[in-house]
């Protein structure tokens, strides 16, 4: 026998009690390591889930529907982000229906207008978007969509409609606040005052401000547009020029109101704020005078309130920073971080918050049976006649909103985030 054949040890036999033990071993080991990484998995689905019900789900959540075509929350999110850029943070908010009703309109017009042969296709989008320097989204291709689309709605069908020429009158205004205000004016145009030097201290609408309250030639239908009145065409069209005229307007809307503002707490850096908006200095020292004398501050805001945003609320804008919010303008912050607690605040004019009524003084210098139709006032008449066509598509359409105010207001904070 050789060295090497000593030196090999004997083959080693399992026996059968030997080899079951080790079976089971190893099922014991595939069992706890197949345990562990089930109760990872487990963990992981969780978080996931959790992730994906908070800060996924959402954003595919239905939101809008016209018909059969349906918007998702993230699609309003995007096309709300792109509204809210260059807006100023306390006037993003008012966005928040309008974007909604912008969706469905712009859906609404491209669906009927397939009715006329009238479409955009994606190569004019690209286009329109690379010529914009705009990103390729699906917010982004809405919106050049839906211009293009009117663009071309406006010029092949709705603008060949108008009129050439129609009956015209020539006008000068002014858009006053209130009847005290009103009754001032007139005094002063009396005694010998000129008309446009008083519409610059006095008129609440920036067309005639901007035009020294010389209106020029108007036909039918354009006064809602220019000057924010319904009630203006019937009025002046059935005047005799050379009339000083005077109307009252309680649904136009104008430029400016007036903040009454209390503090009732202060905690460190915070205070708790609630207000009312008036929409002339006469009603803003009415409801004053009915605080002083102890009414109640809420009811008399839902009564009064021109800010849509509190009206039902009583007023009530919560707790705010001692430095103001970046949702309301420069003198409502200025004013605030004044005020003691209880402290309510004078008539306090804002210039850039917006207020139904007010009274219109008018004259009508010239009256033209027919008279050509500016190029401008045609595409306004255009434009109303497609604005109205899109009501009538909306009359005879599904139309929804999934979107309440909670879901609105989440949907603003993530638009603010991607802007």
């Amino acid at each position: 026998m050789s060295k090497r054949e000593k030196r090999l040890k004997p083959e080693r036999v399992i026996t059968k009690r030997q080899l079951s033990k080790w079976q089971r071993q190893k099922r014991t080991q595939r069992i706890i390591v197949a345990a562990g990484a089930f109760v990872v998995a487990l963990v992981l689905g969780i978080v996931g889930y959790g992730y994906y019900n908070d800060e996924v789900k959402p954003f595919h959540e239905d939101a809008i529907r016209v018909n059969d075509t349906v918007f998702n929350t993230g699609y309003y999110i995007e096309t709300l982000s792109i509204y809210a850029k260059g807006t100023p943070s306390w006037m993003v908010s008012e966005a928040l229906d309008a974007v909604v009703e912008l969706i469905q309109r712009n859906e609404l017009m491209r669906q009927g207008a397939l009715e006329f042969g009238i479409s955009v296709d994606k190569q004019e989008i690209r286009d329109e978007l690379e010529q914009r320097e705009l990103s390729n989204d699906r917010a982004h291709r809405g919106m050049v969509e839906a211009q293009l689309l009117k663009d071309k709605l406006l010029e092949e069908h709705f603008e060949p409609q108008i009129a050439p020429t129609a009956e015209q009158v020539k006008v000068r205004a002014m858009l006053l606040e209130s009847s005290e205000v009103l009754e001032v004016v007139k005094v002063r145009l009396a005694e010998g005052e000129d008309f446009g030097s008083l519409v610059e201290e006095f008129t609440r609408n920036s067309l005639t401000k901007d035009k020294a309250g010389d209106v020029g030639w108007l036909p039918q239908g354009i006064a809602q547009y220019q000057l924010h009145s319904m009630v203006f065409d019937d009025f002046v069209f059935n005047l005799e020029p050379g009339v000083l005229s005077e109307l009252e307007d309680i649904d136009t809307i104008k430029n400016g109101g007036y903040w009454l503002i209390e503090v009732t707490a202060k905690e460190e850096d915070m205070m708790h704020v609630r207000a009312i908006l008036a929409g002339n200095r006469g009603e803003a020292e009415e409801i004053a005078a009915k605080l002083e004398d102890g009414d109640d501050f809420a009811a008399l805001a839902e009564q009064y309130s021109q800010h849509l945003e509190t009206k039902d609320n009583g007023g009530d804008f919560g707790w705010m920073p001692l430095a103001g919010s970046s949702m309301m303008t420069s003198i409502f912050n200025e004013t605030i971080w004044e005020l003691e607690v209880e402290e309510l605040s004078e008539p306090i004019f804002d210039e850039f918050q917006k207020t139904r009524g007010g009274c219109w003084l008018v004259e009508v210098l010239v009256k033209k049976p027919d008279r050509q139709i500016e190029s401008n006032y045609r595409q306004v008449l255009a434009e109303q006649a497609l604005y109205d066509w899109v009501e009538e598509c909306k009359e005879t359409s599904e139309v929804e909103c999934y979107l309440d105010e909670q879901k609105k207001l989440w949907a603003l904070s993530q638009a603010m985030e991607v802007g």
